[in-house]
């Protein structure tokens, strides 16, 4: 990476829905935007975070630099 290029660092929340699972550990209540008028936003699942690395200039790819599960209690294990 190049001294000059500032790094775009950008967080990410996804929600991995898993409602027929009952014995996944720590399922929580997951945010998951919908475009239909009366569905439900909320799922039943696990959080995912992801951190990326973006080039300044290109822009047009992403490096995953770290994907981990959000645990229950709030804290990224």
């Amino acid at each position: 990476m190049s001294q000059v290029e500032r790094p775009v660092l950008p967080i990410d929340h996804t929600a991995w829905l898993r409602p027929h699972a009952p014995t996944l550990k720590e399922r929580t209540y997951e945010h998951q935007p919908t475009a239909l008028p009366h569905a439900i936003p909320v799922g039943i699942g696990q959080g995912i975070s992801t951190i990326a690395l973006i080039p300044w200039m290109s822009g047009i790819w992403a490096l995953p630099l770290r994907y981990e599960r959000i645990s229950s209690w709030g804290a990224i294990r």
